[in-house]
């Protein structure tokens, strides 16, 4: 599809099997914007790949989340751009009527190392 500010934008997916799936989703904006996005999830997982570029660096991006058990979720993501990793690790658990999540992040560069750990209600909403 393309709008009048003549940005394109396209998506493809597919049904592996009854409970595996795979989408993909790209742009290319002005000033030469480009995102693609490819997602894959089953009954247990969703795992996420992405790649940005644009008038900075181009940044790289992979997220995976998997159900351990019925009540609990683990999960990653990384992002690489500009010389600068970033990790987040987190984990949800839900006994219907308590739900507890924790998070994890880092950031990692040539010059210096930060940790910072956090407990938040968002990793519960974005799972």
């Amino acid at each position: 599809a393309t709008d009048m500010d003549m940005n394109i934008e396209g998506e493809v997916s597919a049904n592996l099997t009854d409970s595996v799936s795979v989408s993909s989703n790209f742009g290319l904006g002005q000033a030469n914007k480009i995102t693609v996005n490819c997602d894959m999830k089953d009954s247990v997982s969703a795992t996420r790949f992405a790649y940005s570029a644009g008038e900075g660096p181009p940044a790289y991006a992979m997220s995976y989340v998997q159900a351990m058990t019925k009540n609990l979720q683990l999960g990653g993501k990384g992002n690489y751009g500009n010389g600068l990793l970033k990790t987040t690790f987190g984990g949800m658990y839900n006994a219907e009527e308590n739900v507890f999540g924790a998070v994890y992040n880092s950031s990692v560069s040539t010059r210096s190392a930060k940790h910072v750990f956090s407990l938040s209600d968002w990793l519960a909403r974005s799972l």
